[in-house]
């Protein structure tokens, strides 16, 4: 089963595409918790309820920033894992690296529309809470380059 797997490229798209999505999921879904608790905080709900509500909504962003660096190590640790097992010829490797220089403008694309969200002025003050997956984004280029040599490395270095 392991022979016929044949994908690095796809990896690569697969874990900026999916970095990207839970991100972007991550900052509407504390945008959105942060204007229930507001909205709740006005109610005429007893003060442990408003308490919990405000508790939960003030923890979630630094919840959500180490579940989004667990999630993207681990993607980049079992894409390395898989690389590790293919066969490949150094022949191909000029092939490689032009496929991967195209593989890079989508990264770039999707590290811009992330930016265009985060500059978004609604959730200016939520995406403030997230400072590591922020950062991890601004770079995602840089990141993926560093990621892809450490991948041409474990690929070809049997």
């Amino acid at each position: 089963m392991l022979k016929q797997k044949k994908a690095f490229i796809p990896d690569i798209l697969y874990i900026a595409v999916v970095m990207c999505v839970i991100g972007i999921g991550m900052f509407v879904s504390t945008k959105a918790l942060h204007d229930i608790n507001a909205n709740y905080q006005t109610t005429n709900a007893s003060t442990e309820s408003k308490a919990i509500i405000n508790d939960a909504s003030s923890r979630m962003a630094p919840v959500f920033d180490n579940i989004f660096v667990l999630i993207a190590v681990l993607l980049v640790v079992s894409v390395i894992i898989t690389v590790s097992l293919l066969r490949s010829s150094p022949a191909i490797l000029m092939l490689v690296l032009i496929l991967i220089g195209f593989a890079l403008i989508p990264i770039a694309i999707m590290g811009n529309f992330f930016n265009d969200v985060q500059n978004d002025p609604s959730l200016s003050t939520t995406v403030s809470e997230f400072s590591i997956t922020t950062y991890l984004m601004e770079h995602l280029v840089l990141i993926m380059v560093g990621f892809i040599f450490i991948t041409l490395v474990v690929l070809y270095a049997r």
